[in-house]
């Protein structure tokens, strides 16, 4: 029975590592219609330095280049002076635990319970958050993210992966893209970033 349950315990992870599950959030009422143009904020050393993922200038402007596909896809443009959005990403990693329990019931006329068997593992889960600010106020009016189980070390993503990602969390955007598609990176299939 013991090495059944390991067996799913196994199976089970592996299928979570697999799966991605994307999600947002969003201000009732907001209409995301009346906005016109975005901008990025200026990463910190400290925030650099806080990202589980590896922050290197191309890692940045291939994650960009993503989100404006998407962003002008929906009639947003790009614009430093005059945003009425900020657009920020991040990369966050946390230790989880997935528990199994195991009750028997015995053969007697009337059941009872054994002792339980548990059994536990401890992994970690990476999301991906993609926040949308308004300028106006400061406050986060959109908020969509992906969580994945991380099933290797070092944590790496192909900037395939990214583009699919960010493609996946913007189809919860409540405006929908038009005829205008986002332009894919030249050879990225094989390409990969990871973390320090």
């Amino acid at each position: 029975m013991k090495m059944l349950l390991a067996l799913i315990l196994s199976l089970s992870l592996a299928a979570c590592s697999q799966r991605v599950s994307i999600h947002s959030t969003s201000e009732v009422d907001m209409d995301y219609t009346c906005f016109n143009s975005y901008t990025w904020p200026v990463a910190t050393a400290e925030e650099k330095k806080r990202n589980p993922f590896k922050y290197t200038e191309f890692s940045n402007q291939h994650i960009r280049r993503a989100v404006e596909g998407e962003l002008n896809a929906r009639g947003y443009h790009h614009s430093d002076s005059t945003a009425d959005l900020t657009i920020h990403y991040h990369f966050v990693i946390e230790d989880k635990k997935l528990l199994i329990q195991n009750n028997e019931i015995s053969d007697t006329y009337l059941p009872s319970w054994y002792p339980c068997e548990h059994f536990s593992y401890d992994y970690q889960q990476g999301s991906f958050i993609i926040d949308i600010i308004e300028v106006s106020s400061g406050r986060i009016i959109w908020r969509g993210w992906s969580e994945k189980v991380i099933n290797s070390y070092p944590f790496q993503l192909t900037l395939k992966e990214i583009n699919v990602t960010v493609k996946k969390i913007f189809e919860k955007y409540p405006v929908r893209p038009r005829n205008i598609q986002p332009q894919p990176l030249q050879h990225a299939r094989n390409t990969v970033i990871s973390p320090n």
